[in-house]
């Protein structure tokens, strides 16, 4: 990913590690690969990544108990997503690891 500097391929595998290391517990490293894949989605407008780590972000901070985490990244899918009023108040009802796809 670096060596060549493919951006995309770099933002993904630290989506992916985020995926991971959620789903292995290890919380603090799962925020620190969603938060660098976050900043790159956000900076190439790679739009699918930055939701899955919106997605993947609130769910750390769901099992982590911190409440500003899932909040705030609800919020920015609501945001994301007018069309669907309903979409925070689901997001913040489910575990969304067992219904994520990430997709390429």
């Amino acid at each position: 990913g670096e060596e060549v500097d493919d951006k995309r391929c770099r933002a993904e595998s630290l989506q992916d590690l985020c995926y991971a290391m959620l789903l292995t517990g290890r919380y603090d490293v799962a925020r620190e690969r969603g938060d660098g894949a976050l900043a790159l989605a956000e900076s190439q407008h790679y739009g699918d990544i930055r939701e899955n780590c919106h997605y993947l972000l609130g769910e750390v901070g769901t099992r982590t108990g911190d409440a500003d985490l899932p909040d705030h990244h609800l919020d920015r899918l609501q945001d994301l997503h007018p069309e669907l009023p309903f979409l925070r108040d689901f997001l913040s009802a489910v575990d969304i690891t067992s219904v994520l796809s990430l997709k390429r």
